[in-house]
This record gives structure tokens, C-alpha cells and sequence, in this order.
């Protein structure tokens, strides 16, 4: 006994050093083998019986079956074998059976199906449902790329919530905003800012650059999503901002408006300004601008007279034709 040991190690010893190593048992082949082999031996055991009953106890003692990757074809074949209609009959009822539960299924519950049972099926099942399964996948790919895109376009919502664009330059057109917002956006910033000059900028190599130094995405398709789902949320929250900077600068511009127009008759405000500023207050902030106009002349020739700018009445009364003339035609020029 000890004798054969020894050889038998001495047998392995040797197979290892000449390569000649025992083949390794794949489990999934031996799973398969074991229900191809079960199979076989139920056949065999009930070969005398109809083909019903067959049938029956065949389907009862394979329940279980398994390995499918390598016996597929096979549990196909035996089943319509065993089935009560002729050999090609039974192929195309098994097809016609599976395409008419599938269609029958909403999308969602057909691409589970094909996730959980498709792998069971024959290869000619597979080429009968495969236009199916295309129309499938792609619905399904179609819904699931709508759903991102909205999703997308909540975060980028949720993105231009958490800006500070209040120091946006409100001389820039708002559509050149926009732009390097989306800039940004699609080379995968999310720390947007406003530089001193107003501009969208990115933190890039620990300094800000601006947005519009970044390229577009190589990627056509997401290039033009961007343009068409991104574009409509930026634009208004640019938008938004851009109106408030612009009535805060048209505000404080009517300040020193109101201001310059109160002190008209300073001799500070160079003549050739006052013309203007009569002219800017009667168009914008006056109740009545006719009125206003010829009060504001009225006050700078006073203030002129009493400076004693005029040594007579013919000198006043041609400065008041020029200086009328000068503040009307400047209000043609800003209507």
C-alpha cells in the first residue's frame, strides 16, 4: 500500500514536470453536463410511457434546471420533443407564445424579462424576439437620456441659484454671459464667479480664468444639449441679474441726474454740459418737460447775468437764442 503511494506521488510529480498538469474542472460545464445527464436518464426511464405523462414528470424532476449557458439547446430540443405537436410546429408555438407575452409587456417589464429569461431561451427564440429587444433598448435608452437631460437641467438650475452674478458687467450683452456660463458648465466647473471686470470666470491652476477662454466640448451631441437644455435656465437667471444691475445703474445714474440738474447753475458744470444735463433731466425724470427745459435756460442765463457775464441786453438776448437753440437741438439728438 505504501509502495503504491508513493508511485501514485511519484505519477503526479512527474505530470507536474512535464506540463502535463490534470485538466481543471470548469463548474458551469459540469453544472450543465449534471442536468444533461439527469435529463437523459428521466428520458430513459420513461421511455415507455405516452408522451403526456412523459412530458409531466419530466417538467417535475427538471424544475430545477440550471446551467444554462451550456444546455439550452438541449432543454429546447427535449421539450418539443416531448411536446404534442410535430418538431417544427412546437418550435414556432414556443416563439409565437414568447413574442405574444412580450408584447403584451410595458417596456420597463420586457427589458427585465430579457435580463432574467433571455438567457434560457434557444438560439432560434433569441433571433425571433432580437428586432424586440432593439426597439426595447432603445425606447428605454431614449427615456433614460430624456430623464438625465431633465435632471441635468434641475442641477444646473440648482447650480445658478448658488451664484453670486451680481457683479456681472452690464455693459456685456447678456447671450455673451450666457455662453461662458455654459462654457464652464460643460468643461465640468461648478465654482463659477464674476471677475473685477464683470466677466464669468473659472478657478484654474489656483487663479481665476475666464469662462471664455474654455473650449467647447468635442462631443456634438453634448454640445447641442447643452445648447438647447442648458441655454433657456442660464439665460434666465443671467437675465434676472442682469436687469437688476442694469436698473441699479440707471438708478444711481438718475441720481446724479436729479443732483447735476440741482445745481445747474453752478459754474463748476461747464457750459457745454449744461445744455445736456438740461436736455437728460427733461427726458427721463421731469413731469413736464416742456416746462422744465425753459426753467433750466432761465436759471443758467440768471446765474450768467448775475455773474455779470453779460454787459447788455442785446448780448443776453443772443446768449438766450444760442444757449436755446443748443439745449433744443440736443434734445432732438436724444429722442
Amino acid at each position: 500500500m505504501v509502495a503504491k503511494n508513493m508511485q501514485d506521488q511519484m505519477n503526479t510529480f512527474n505530470s507536474v514536470v512535464k506540463g502535463n498538469r490534470a485538466k481543471e474542472t470548469d463548474p458551469q460545464t459540469e453544472l450543465s453536463n449534471y442536468w444533461i445527464n439527469r435529463s437523459e436518464e428521466i428520458l430513459d426511464r420513461t421511455k415507455t410511457m405516452d408522451t403526456a405523462e412523459r412530458n409531466m414528470i419530466w417538467r417535475r424532476e427538471t424544475e430545477g434546471w440550471s446551467g444554462w449557458a451550456g444546455n439550452r439547446e438541449y432543454r429546447a430540443m427535449v421539450e418539443d420533443t416531448l411536446s404534442p405537436l410535430p418538431d417544427k410546429e412546437a418550435k414556432e408555438e414556443r416563439k409565437k407564445y414568447i413574442g405574444d407575452s412580450l408584447v403584451r409587456m410595458s417596456h420597463e417589464d420586457r427589458d427585465f424579462w430579457f435580463k432574467d429569461e433571455a438567457h434560457k431561451q434557444p438560439s432560434y427564440v433569441l433571433e425571433h424576439i432580437e428586432p424586440m429587444f432593439d426597439t426595447t433598448t432603445g425606447i428605454l435608452d431614449g427615456k433614460n437620456l430624456e430623464h438625465s437631460r431633465i435632471n441635468q437641467t434641475f442641477e444646473i438650475d440648482n447650480l445658478m441659484s448658488t451664484l453670486d452674478l451680481s457683479g456681472l458687467n452690464p455693459d456685456v450683452a447678456n447671450e455673451i454671459h450666457e455662453e461662458h456660463v455654459r462654457l464652464g458648465i460643460i468643461n465640468g466647473y461648478t465654482e463659477l464667479s464674476v471677475d473685477d471686470a464683470g466677466f464669468i470666470s473659472v478657478p484654474m491652476d489656483g487663479k481665476l480664468s475666464r469662462a471664455m477662454h474654455l473650449p467647447d466640448s468635442n462631443n456634438i451631441p453634448d454640445s447641442l444639449i447643452s445648447q438647447v437644455d442648458w441655454m433657456p435656465v442660464i439665460r434666465r437667471h443671467i437675465s434676472n441679474n442682469i436687469t437688476k444691475i442694469r436698473q441699479d445703474v440707471i438708478e444711481s445714474d438718475n441720481t446724479a441726474l436729479r443732483a447735476l440738474r440741482a445745481n445747474i447753475s453752478n459754474p463748476n458744470i461747464r457750459p457745454e454740459h449744461r445744455k445736456s444735463i438740461i436736455a437728460d433731466y427733461a427726458i427721463t425724470l421731469s413731469d413736464d418737460p416742456m416746462k422744465d427745459v425753459n426753467k433750466g435756460i432761465v436759471e443758467v442765463l440768471s446765474a450768467d447775468l448775475k455773474q455779470g457775464k453779460y454787459k447788455s441786453a442785446k448780448e443776453l438776448a443772443n446768449a438766450l437764442f444760442l444757449f436755446q437753440d443748443e439745449v433744443w437741438n440736443t434734445l432732438k439728438e436724444r429722442i
